[in-house]
């Protein structure tokens, strides 16, 4: 018994540098797993998909806003909830964008074709529509698709020209975000959103006191 004992103890130490190299081979391709096989978020602005007229409560007609939130990762991105953060309105006058006090607070937005505003999941290589704003014919008020009266903001625009910072989270996914200048003139069919390239989005919500983007 003490002769195999000894034998099994040489062979390990024989084996040991063997060994642990397996270990730090096992690791490494654990490491390597975790960053390819999980889940990558991004915002995504789409003209042909952000646009969708409907019919609402009592034979209304409305105009929605959609933005995209894909998932171009190799699994389920759980939990994920999107967040209007910051609102910033364009002052004539200055031709700076001012943080707009009437939106003190983060607001909640609703997952598209969804009845409530709770997290959802976004499948691997897949997407889900956010929905952002909406506004009524002959109605100069543009509405932020929120939980009415979130702590004290406010909920819709009035006419203008903002800057907005969305938020998306997720359980299993890191945080991404996106900055867009939306132009509401009163024109239901005509809501104008344009995501900002890295430049714009540098300059606008490091200090919110700047000069207009292009």
């Amino acid at each position: 018994m003490i002769d195999k004992l000894l034998l099994l103890i040489n062979w390990l130490i024989e084996h040991l540098e063997l060994l642990a190299a397996a270990l730090i081979v096992l690791a490494s391709l654990g490491s390597i797993y975790k960053f390819f096989i999980k889940a990558r978020l991004k915002i995504v602005f789409d003209p042909n998909e952000t646009y969708h007229e409907r019919i609402v409560e009592n034979d209304q007609r409305a105009m929605f806003l959609h933005l995209i939130v894909k998932n171009n990762g190799f699994i389920t991105a759980r939990g994920c909830q999107s967040y209007l953060v910051k609102v910033a309105k364009l002052e004539e006058k200055t031709d700076e964008f001012i943080p707009d006090k009437r939106f003190p607070a983060q607001m909640v937005l609703k997952w598209a074709h969804e009845k409530d505003f709770l997290s959802r999941p976004i499948l691997s290589r897949d997407n889900r529509r956010m929905d952002l704003v909406f506004a009524y014919p002959n109605d100069q008020n543009l509405y932020i698709f929120t939980e009415h009266f979130p702590r004290g903001s406010n909920t819709f625009f009035t006419l203008g020209t903002y800057l907005l910072k969305i938020v998306v989270i997720s359980d299993n996914a890191k945080e991404v975000s996106g900055m867009f200048k939306l132009i509401w003139d009163g024109d239901w069919k005509d809501i104008r959103i344009k995501k900002l390239n890295y430049f714009d989005r540098t300059k606008s919500f490091i200090n919110l006191g700047i000069r207009k983007p292009n």
